[in-house]
Formats: structure tokens, C-alpha cells, sequence
């Protein structure tokens, strides 16, 4: 899973021309493979997410956890 949200964060960073850790830092794509968060409630709750990647990029993560649950 670790390596899938990477690749996302990869991918997104790569589309908004920005560095992969203004998406996510590494610490923020551990909290969500060790709490698997499957609502934006629960997604927001992680360090690291606010409102405003939540909005971002909050389904396209949730996606991708699902994917791996």
C-alpha cells in the first residue's frame, strides 16, 4: 500500500509540477497505510491532512487505500 500511495503522490506531483512532498510528506502516507482510513472524516483526522487536501486529494487517496484493503 505504501508504495501504491507513493506512486499516486508520484503521479500528482508530477501533474502540479511541485515536489512529492507538498502533496504528502512520507510521515502523512504512513499514518494512512497504518490507519487505512476509509471515509473523508476518518482521512482528515490523519496528521498531515487538512481542509484543503482533503478537498485535493482526500478521493483520490481513499481510492487507493480501498483498492488495497
Amino acid at each position: 500500500l505504501f508504495e501504491a500511495l507513493r506512486s499516486r503522490r508520484t503521479q500528482l506531483a508530477q501533474e502540479q509540477d511541485v515536489p512529492p512532498y507538498v502533496i504528502f510528506n512520507d510521515k502523512t502516507l504512513r499514518a494512512m497505510v497504518e490507519h487505512r482510513p476509509q471515509t473523508r472524516s476518518a482521512f482528515r483526522d490523519l496528521h498531515g491532512v487538512g481542509d484543503v487536501k482533503l478537498e485535493r486529494y482526500g478521493d483520490l487517496f481513499l481510492d487507493t487505500i480501498r483498492q488495497h484493503a
